[in-house]
């Protein structure tokens, strides 16, 4: 992508890609103890997101409701 470095954004390898290292607190699930994925976040109150975490293995979903900054 020369282009890409023409313009100082750098693309990321997949081989660089690792989803435990992603800081959104990611839970398990409640079922299967499996880590869930983030799936939906919408808007909630202000200043609140409401995010949907869903199971891979056995689809089950969970919903919190966070502060964001």
């Amino acid at each position: 992508m020369v282009l890409a470095g023409f313009f100082g954004v750098r693309v990321m390898q997949m081989s660089e890609f690792d989803p435990q290292k992603l800081e959104m607190g990611r839970p398990r699930c409640e079922k299967c103890g499996t880590l869930m994925w983030l799936a939906r976040i919408e808007p909630d109150s202000r200043n609140h997101d409401k995010r949907t975490f869903e199971c891979s293995v056995c689809e089950a979903t969970i919903t919190k409701v966070v502060k964001y900054k």
